[in-house]
């Protein structure tokens, strides 16, 4: 469903897991302007836990990271997004992802890592607050 962050198999790589964020679902129509994402004509509020890192715009002539669509997705696909809009590889790049490629919801952060985290464990560096949390 929409809003929930999920395990996929890259569709170009299937040993590759990718974790992200479903915006629109089959049927949908998805675009962007000026970073701000719609879906059915509707801007859709990125979710807190979203960051826009870079204060510039790519035009579209430049890129579909700021700009993209009107793009509809494909019956049993849906369309994904990265939480770090700026700077992720998502549907915006490689399109709708069909859902034989949907490996699952995902409920939790088993562990979270960060190379300055001042905090250890057996695995490295991890970001206290983050790790064994609940995904809403």
């Amino acid at each position: 469903r929409r809003d929930d962050i999920v395990l996929i198999e890259y569709p170009f790589d299937p040993n590759q897991i990718f974790v992200k964020r479903c915006v629109a679902t089959g049927g949908d129509i998805v675009g962007a302007r000026l970073k701000i994402l719609s879906v059915n004509g509707t801007p859709v509020p990125a979710p807190a836990t979203a960051k826009f890192a870079s204060p510039d715009t790519i035009s579209a002539s430049q890129g579909q990271r700021d700009f993209f669509g009107p793009k509809t997705v494909p019956p049993g696909s849906f369309f994904v997004l990265g939480d770090n809009r700026d700077f992720s590889y998502d549907s915006r790049l490689w399109g709708s992802v069909p859902e034989k490629h949907l490996i699952g919801k995902a409920v939790i952060i088993l562990w979270s890592s960060a190379p300055d985290a001042r905090f250890s464990g057996i695995f490295g560096p991890y970001r206290k607050g983050r790790s064994f949390a609940k995904i809403r």
